[in-house]
């Protein structure tokens, strides 16, 4: 499968999640938080959040898996701009903030 094809893929996964886990993924992965960060940017317990997070990944590896998306179709994708699309991330946190010393 094509590069165009992996990414287009991801995207579709991504919509296919339930929107605070979408969030609890971006926060964690894109953006780079802990988890009791997320934890306290969306209200919620580290729990709730690693659940979500947990949640949300087995949701694109099963849509991926039914679409044949390998790791290599996934790494020839190039899918840093996957993660430049709104997908549900309030402005307030699509860029980290530096951290307070």
């Amino acid at each position: 499968m094509g590069a165009i094809s992996a990414r287009g893929a991801l995207r579709q996964a991504l919509e296919t999640i339930e929107p605070r886990k979408r969030l609890a993924l971006m926060l964690r992965f894109k953006v780079g938080l802990k988890v009791r960060e997320t934890a306290r940017l969306m209200s919620a317990t580290d729990s709730q959040v690693e659940h979500w997070a947990r949640e949300g990944t087995g949701t694109i590896r099963e849509h991926l898996r039914r679409l044949r998306i390998t790791r290599e179709d996934l790494d020839a994708a190039q899918l840093e701009e996957i993660w430049t699309g709104d997908a549900g991330i309030p402005a307030s946190v699509k860029e980290p903030r530096p951290r307070r010393r």
